[in-house]
């Protein structure tokens, strides 16, 4: 399998750039746990799952907390995937809350129409 990465190595971290379906992602590794900043869309939680299993030979239980900076999909869509693989996930206070009511139902189709047209423009 031929994952596109790059690995930034600090000394006391590694850092794996995983390119994802429309987003780059990093993947910190420190004494062999892992810690992903933004989890990518839905579509690249396997991405991430298949880089840490084939390119890592580790397991996804080592990726011990995925972080999520803000709520666009590129950033947190594939959250609570990863929250259902057992992975624990961390986020602003309000992630939750950036998609209620009647103008997020807008943001987030807006946000969706965006994320469908950076894709066919790669």
């Amino acid at each position: 399998m031929s994952l596109k990465k790059k690995v930034f190595n600090l000394g006391y971290c590694k850092i794996h750039q995983i390119i994802g379906y429309i987003q780059t992602l990093y993947l910190v590794e420190e004494d062999s746990k892992f810690f992903l900043l933004d989890s990518g869309c839905r579509c690249d939680v396997d991405l991430v799952r298949k880089y840490l299993e084939v390119s890592l030979d580790k397991r996804l239980a080592d990726l011990k907390l995925v972080i999520a900076t803000h709520a666009h999909p590129d950033h947190c869509g594939g959250l609570n995937e990863f929250k259902q693989l057992g992975v624990q996930v961390a986020g602003p206070v309000g992630l939750n809350n950036w998609y209620q009511g009647v103008v997020g139902f807008f943001v987030y189709m807006t946000d969706i129409f965006l994320t469908y047209l950076v894709a066919g423009a790669i």
